[in-house]
């Protein structure tokens, strides 16, 4: 069964591969100056307007927002959410605007591996006050082995131009004034399209080559001291890929050891010092020296089961911390941020903004984003 959370970026919007930060709610110049007005939107009203039909563009609010996409949230909902609990739940055919490779101006290290290529395709997009929430499908070309050709031009176990891919949410939030924004990114359980959605907004641009840049992870250098200090270490995982004992078929079997920790133990005092370096505090953040996620997974084994750690080897590794939410941490968390869980049932949108809204309110007055108080209000809500 999946888990469900979603991570918190922090981002900056640029022209192209510009290296001036450009400001979100005027990235054309000065929305008061009669020769510029005409022609400058905020980012997020561009962003909507990119991955809004064309016969679209005025259409019917819902309880949620005003709706720009080929579907209806609302309405796929539910079958998101069982979709979601499958392993095969879309295919996308290679050749289009959906694939992309991996974004070079991207801070956030691919806990994918070394696969260069993967299928996003945004679905819809909702506005909100000062954000946009998009619906995604994503997934690495080749990540697995059995998928059907939607145009039934290929075997259904031909990978070479197919990928099989699942729902994710994201949410650009962005100020009216400003140039710090966040991007809020689901993650369904070690999965999420951050490291690739930058490069599939800026492909989808429409009339502007405005593109939103990814610096790691935010949280508040308290926050996360606080996070070691009360929080409570319930158990760590360690994951590894496993080649399935069916010959006939190249498909892998994801596999977990878990290992659950007493309260108070000596174990749960350990990892908690052996974790610092995998929290994204500014100085952890400045170091030029990052963690290996296979390395640190072998450390954890090594001491919580030293037979196992000399026999096998782990792709990552996940510590489970309860504190006032909880929080799956992992190697790249310094990077890629803190995983704010959301349990095991897929959230419907108005619960899965909420919960972000929740964390952003407290973190971003500390990391100098101006956002209005309302900004995860529904237009017309």
């Amino acid at each position: 069964m999946p888990s469900y959370g979603f991570k918190l970026l922090e981002i900056q919007l640029f022209r192209g591969r510009g290296q001036k930060p450009l400001d979100f709610g005027a990235p054309d110049g000065d929305t008061k100056n009669p020769e510029t007005a005409q022609i400058t939107l905020p980012y997020l009203d561009l962003l909507l307007k990119d991955f809004a039909p064309v016969d679209e563009t005025e259409a019917p609010e819902s309880e949620e927002g005003t709706s720009m996409g080929d579907a209806s949230t609302d309405e796929k909902s539910s079958e998101d959410d069982a979709q979601a609990n499958e392993e095969t739940v879309e295919t996308v055919a290679m050749g289009s605007d959906d694939v992309v490779g991996e974004d070079p101006d991207s801070g956030i290290p691919e806990e994918e591996g070394r696969k260069q290529l993967a299928v996003v395709r945004v679905k819809s997009a909702v506005r909100y006050q000062g954000a946009v929430l998009l619906d995604t499908v994503y997934g690495i070309v080749g990540d697995h082995a059995l998928a059907v050709d939607p145009e039934g031009k290929k075997d259904d176990t031909d990978l070479t131009s197919l990928a099989t891919t699942r729902h994710y949410r994201a949410l650009v939030i962005a100020p009216t004034s400003g140039k710090n924004g966040l991007l809020a990114v689901e993650v369904v359980s070690r999965s999420h399209a951050g490291g690739r959605l930058p490069s599939r907004l800026h492909a989808g641009a429409k009339g502007h080559n405005f593109k939103v840049r990814t610096f790691g992870a935010i949280a508040d250098d308290e926050s996360v001291r606080n996070l070691m200090k009360d929080g409570r270490i319930r158990e760590v995982n360690l994951f590894q890929t496993l080649p399935s004992s069916d010959s006939s078929q190249s498909t892998t079997i994801p596999a977990k050891i878990t290992f659950t920790i007493g309260a108070g133990s000596t174990e749960e005092t350990s990892l908690k010092k052996r974790l610092t370096h995998w929290l994204p505090t500014k100085e952890n953040k400045a170091k030029k020296d990052k963690p290996v996620a296979a390395d640190e997974a072998k450390a954890l084994a090594s001491y919580l089961w030293p037979k196992l750690a000399e026999s096998a080897a782990f792709e990552t590794a996940e510590v489970v911390v309860d504190g006032i939410q909880r929080k799956r941490l992992k190697p790249l968390d310094m990077a890629s941020g803190f995983t704010y869980d959301l349990g095991d049932v897929r959230p419907n949108n108005d619960t899965f903004v909420a919960s972000v809204a929740d964390v952003v309110n407290d973190l971003a007055a500390t990391n100098q984003i101006d956002l209005e108080s309302d900004w995860s209000a529904p237009i017309g809500g």
